[in-house]
């Protein structure tokens, strides 16, 4: 993910990463994450990457339903999985260990009919404009 830049490669540097897991081949479902470093926060680069996550999973892999998780005192993640069409299913009770304390997490989904209607609906899923 390209920080700024003119499109010189000497100008870009790595500020995050992401990836999709197969969780569950048989039934086609794909677990997507992100992290930014802090101060790429708040500038569409999560946002950006997720919808492209999950265009991928749902257009190239073919996979039928797409989750993701984020630590519950997270609002900023839980936000751009709620803004990228993603449903709350429920909280994950001390689900991971994080600086010695055991934390919750929030389980989100989206199926491939859900993400089909967004894009009919012209709510698409792919590259959104980066707030400066």
């Amino acid at each position: 993910m390209p920080k700024e830049g003119d499109g010189d490669p000497e100008k870009f540097r790595l500020i995050g990463g992401c990836k999709i897991h197969m969780t569950d081949r048989g039934n086609r479902e794909g677990e997507i994450g992100y992290y930014l470093e802090r101060e790429s926060w708040k500038k569409g680069f999560a946002t950006e990457t997720a919808r492209a996550l999950l265009a991928f999973g749902f257009s190239r892999l073919g996979l039928h339903r797409m989750v993701a998780l984020c630590f519950v005192e997270n609002r900023g993640s839980a936000h751009v999985l709620e803004k990228i069409g993603m449903t709350r299913e429920g909280v994950l009770r001390k689900h991971r260990l994080k600086d010695g304390q055991w934390v919750d997490s929030y389980l989100y989904s989206i199926l491939d009919s859900e993400w089909e209607a967004l894009q009919k609906n012209g709510n698409r899923i792919g590259p959104v404009e980066r707030r400066s």
